[in-house]
């Protein structure tokens, strides 16, 4: 089932912390967003698939990120409109949108990586509506910045970060392909 046009009305959105439940519809939403990724980062499909370590992840090893403490892995869970019988907000919870991880670099320093939209609900703002989410984390965290890397061909990928506020800080080609190291300083 596709998402919301692109032009479409809101999306209603509830953005949580993964449980366990989560992880066997997290893993596909996260390969099939990878999968988009490589391609729009003109990545080979040997070269995505040796490079981009979300693609070869196993719910296990998803379990154990769950399982670490002083990291958070928020989701988007599409809300379904509501009947005429009382629900909670978790019956109304359908299919899994985006999701995105925050790792302690540091005491004042973040690192976000996994940051995935299902293909087809990108720029609905799903991406945005997660983020600005994980910003209030961070803060709540005593975050002061947060590092990403993203492909530098992936032009789609750069100009969204660059649109929340991330700045350049360097280039690596560690993985084969040019990476771009970004900065955001979160706001007080």
């Amino acid at each position: 089932m596709p998402c919301l046009s692109k032009a479409a009305s809101r999306l209603t959105l509830r953005i949580r912390p993964a449980g366990a439940a989560d992880v066997p519809e997290l893993i596909l939403v996260q390969q099939s967003a990878m999968r988009q990724y490589a391609r729009d980062s003109g990545l080979t499909a040997v070269q995505a698939t040796q490079q981009l370590a979300a693609l070869r992840e196993t719910a296990a090893d998803l379990q154990d990120f769950l399982r670490q403490p002083a990291q958070v892995l928020l989701l988007a869970r599409e809300l379904k409109a509501s009947g005429t019988e009382p629900e909670t907000t978790d019956s109304r919870e359908g299919r899994i949108l985006g999701a995105l991880r925050l790792q302690p670099e540091s005491r004042t320093a973040a690192y976000l990586t996994r940051f995935v939209v299902r293909p087809d609900c990108q720029s609905t703002g799903v991406g945005r509506a997660l983020f600005k989410q994980a910003c209030t984390w961070l803060r709540q965290q005593s975050y002061q910045q947060v590092y990403l890397h993203t492909a530098a061909a992936n032009q789609h990928s750069m100009h969204f970060y660059q649109s929340l506020g991330f700045r350049l800080v360097s280039q690596s080609h560690d993985r084969g392909y040019a990476r771009n190291l970004l900065c955001l300083i979160l706001p007080e």
